[in-house]
């Protein structure tokens, strides 16, 4: 399964508009962007960002939207300062240097700081309280570890996953949505095909949406102006709510 590299792909897109809501502070020893804060502890999203992390506006915006929905919502810092920076998208990125990064933030070294967070997070708020996770990009192959036993989470949505493997779908054992590009050679239609097989053949509660017209990123970076590109953003948004939602415990 080819998606389990990520490519300069994951370094374009487009800035969006608006102004965050939420603040960031220390949350369980790191750097978290939290929102929602008002609603209580009884239901949780942690989101897994791409490789711009907290530092990209468009990532504390998604995370506000599914704030508005009800929920206390994190994106915990785990590039731990060393996301790439934003000025890339614009002013492109040296090849050799993102090489340097990927060593850096291998994600199976990173999983081990997402998986503290969850368990920090589930022993904060208990048992019973919901906790969802969603990934964009990079930060896809962290829900579907949430999502495998003993993983911490409920229910996970991912939008065009980068870094994932087959056996990390195989790992799954909780309702998982996947919001995919037409275009992606991080994600594939093969890979798409091999998720699909490992959900089904396992059981799994699960949902694939496939949209055309747009590229890896879209749901993030995606460029606004383009209208494609704008229903399959919003779309992907409002699916991942609905998922959420339907799963509440």
């Amino acid at each position: 399964m080819p998606a389990n590299t990520f490519s300069l792909c994951c370094v374009q897109g487009k800035l969006h508009d608006g102004g965050a809501s939420g603040v960031i502070k220390k949350q369980f020893g790191i750097n978290a962007y939290v929102t929602g804060e008002d609603h209580g502890d009884a239901r949780n999203i942690v989101i897994f960002s791409d490789v711009f992390g907290i530092g990209l506006k468009n990532n504390l915006l998604i995370a506000d939207c599914l704030a508005d929905a009800g929920y206390r919502v994190y994106i915990p810092d785990i590039f731990d300062g060393d996301a790439i920076k934003v000025e890339s998208m614009s002013n492109g990125f040296d090849p050799e240097a993102f090489a340097a990064w990927k060593k850096r933030h291998d994600p199976v070294n990173v999983a081990s700081f997402t998986q503290k967070f969850l368990d920090d997070l589930r022993q904060s708020v208990g048992d019973s309280k919901y906790i969802a996770t969603v990934g964009h990009c990079y930060g896809a192959g962290f829900v579907l570890r949430s999502l495998a036993e003993g993983g911490g989470a409920d229910a996970g949505a991912v939008a065009h996953p980068s870094f994932v493997s087959g056996s990390l779908f195989e790992g799954v054992t909780k309702p998982l949505l996947i919001s995919a590009a037409e275009n992606d050679n991080a994600f594939a239609r093969q890979d798409r095909v091999e998720a699909e097989i490992a959900l089904h053949e396992n059981g799994i509660k699960y949902q694939i949406t496939v949209f055309s017209g747009v590229s890896h990123g879209y749901a993030v970076r995606g460029d606004m102006s383009d209208l494609s590109v704008k229903y399959a953003k919003e779309k992907t948004l409002m699916d991942q709510i609905s998922w959420i939602n339907h799963f509440l415990r």
